[in-house]
């Protein structure tokens, strides 16, 4: 629960959010962010949507609005492009302007692979070290989200828990008592 859910959360609740980013400002000045919302007029570019195969498909477009000269940021996911199409997250939803910033340890090398693919098959130039993004409509939900994930995987393996020790407590004592208790278990 705490490796894929509540580390999760922390990292996003702990990190600085930003609003009203632009995409053609440098990547650099976001650095320390968890959590971008991106001016009305960013939007995915999926038609230059690209994929790196390697086992899974690993999915980058760039966000863009229209004096971006320069790709800075890239929404990325897994399994979920294809060559000019990309359908990670909420891409397809008009609304999404945020992103939950991936963090180096917890993307792929592979995303930047797919970056150059995609900057050579349409001529983009984009930012020696870009930042990637799980494009969401509203960061904030996402966050709760992973969560509330955690809270359920912990209270639920507690009940498994409960109920496992319960059942060894009635099977040890139903085989272990002395033999005047089980018989006086028995008896109507």
């Amino acid at each position: 629960a705490y490796r894929n859910f509540y580390s999760i959360y922390w990292l996003y609740h702990d990190s600085h959010a930003y609003a009203n980013v632009l995409p053609s400002e440098p990547a650099a000045g976001y650095l320390d962010a968890g959590k971008l919302v991106f001016a009305e007029e960013a939007h995915i570019d999926a038609r230059r949507g690209m994929g790196f195969k390697d086992g899974s498909t690993y999915c980058v477009a760039p966000v863009v609005d229209a004096a971006t000269s320069s790709v800075q940021f890239w929404a990325a996911g897994v399994n979920c492009c294809s060559r000019g199409k990309f359908e990670c997250d909420d891409a397809w939803d008009e609304k999404a302007h945020a992103g939950l910033v991936l963090r180096q340890h917890s993307w792929h090398p592979q995303y930047a692979l797919a970056v150059k693919q995609a900057a050579a098959a349409f001529g983009l130039a984009t930012a020696k070290n870009p930042i990637f993004v799980e494009w969401v409509v509203d960061p904030e939900k996402v966050e709760m989200n992973y969560w509330m994930l955690g809270n359920g995987i912990l209270i639920g393996s507690c009940l498994i828990s409960l109920v496992i020790s319960a059942l060894v407590n009635v099977v040890l004592l139903r085989f272990t008592a002395p033999p005047e208790a089980q018989a006086f278990a028995t008896r109507p």
